[in-house]
């Protein structure tokens, strides 16, 4: 399987990808490149920026590099995963209030938290439901419905049989 890294180049980080077949250095530029993640087809994401007001979000998708978010004095971008189905979530901080982004391949969906517990999320799990919708969370499916005081794993308990402690 593929392999992704970052690299110092002496003055600032890179992302590396290591295919299985060649080694390929994704970034070759001036900012700190941060954080790269993988997904099972060889997608890469990773966030960077000179600094952290500058901090965006980049998508390797198997042939070209392709800024997701863009650069703003306001809000800052970081921690992205990607999902196998190449859903891509991440943190924005927003004047200290993190929010979580997900990225179907063209519009951003954004919301605010109407579930799950009262403390910041990170987006770790995505997946689709059977309307159409698509729940996000931190930690898996069962951490989720273990988890007594949240909505969202009583609602995946319930809709999604998924199992309770």
């Amino acid at each position: 399987g593929a392999v992704v890294w970052q690299q110092s180049d002496g003055s600032d980080s890179e992302i590396i990808l290591d295919d299985g077949t060649d080694i390929v250095q994704l970034t070759d530029n001036a900012i700190e490149d941060k954080k790269p993640q993988i997904n099972n087809h060889g997608q890469v994401v990773w966030y960077g920026g000179a600094s952290s007001w500058e901090e965006v979000i980049f998508l390797y998708d198997g042939a070209n590099v392709v800024q997701l978010t863009t650069q703003s004095n306001t809000m800052h971008y970081q921690d992205p995963l990607i999902s196998d189905n190449s859903y891509v979530v991440w943190a924005r901080v927003v004047s200290a209030t993190l929010h979580t982004d997900l990225f179907l391949g063209v519009p951003i969906y954004q919301w605010a938290k109407t579930l799950g517990s009262w403390h910041g999320d990170l987006a770790e799990s995505v997946w689709k439901t059977n309307e159409g919708g698509y729940i996000v969370v931190e930690g898996t499916p069962e951490e989720v419905a273990r988890t007594p005081d949240s909505y969202t794993g009583q609602y995946l308990v319930t809709a999604l049989g998924v199992p309770a402690s």
